[in-house]
């Protein structure tokens, strides 16, 4: 076999690997784009809005390994639930993640597939104090008596850091609860969210 018979073969070799590879890039295309459609029919609707803390390269549910803890909240009539797990952040401290997670369930199969994630500390809030009630000793004093301590002033003025007693799936809100009724100077209490964005 000379050298022009070996680039003819290579050639169609290089052609009819180009085209096996059009045809299954295609056809898993058209699965992804039908498989999108079933579940618009569904009744699967992306999430529209934004939200504080928002993990907006959210593709799939979370992949936490072992999480530390989960609860899934009852199925809505949209199909949709609420699913909260906590685990360890990615980085190298040992941060805890409270990881929200909406997701649609298939009413035709046990398949669910993600509508919006939100992330935010699972151990630490952000308080905003009234005005006037910047008595920074008061506030470290009151707190300690919920076993809470102040880690530091947040971003903005009247908001600060605090570092929660445990990191279960209902202390975010249990003390968001709790502070907003205990300490009268203390405005509101948010989650302290990892923002993404």
């Amino acid at each position: 076999m000379n050298t022009k018979e070996r680039c003819i073969f290579f050639g169609i070799g290089a052609f009819l690997g180009c085209l096996i590879l059009v045809f299954s890039s295609s056809a898993k295309y058209r699965s992804i784009q039908n498989q999108k459609q079933t579940d618009y029919i569904n009744g699967y609707q992306p999430a529209q809005s934004v939200l504080p803390g928002q993990d907006l390269s959210a593709k799939k549910p979370f992949e936490t390994g072992p999480a530390l803890a989960i609860k899934d909240f009852p199925l809505g009539q949209d199909q949709t639930f609420i699913r909260i797990l906590i685990a360890k952040g990615p980085g190298p401290d040992v941060s805890l993640w409270r990881i929200e997670e909406t997701l649609w369930k298939d009413p035709n199969s046990a398949r669910e597939k993600l509508v919006r994630r939100v992330l935010m500390h699972a151990d630490k809030l952000v308080v905003r104090l009234k005005e006037g009630g910047d008595d920074l000793v008061q506030l470290s004093k009151d707190l300690e008596a919920f076993n809470i301590q102040l880690i530091g002033s947040h971003r903005a003025p009247r908001l600060y850091h605090i570092q929660l007693p445990s990191h279960d799936v209902d202390s975010v809100p249990n003390f968001i609860a709790l502070l907003g009724v205990e300490i009268p100077y203390i405005e509101k209490a948010f989650p302290f969210y990892i923002n993404n964005f």
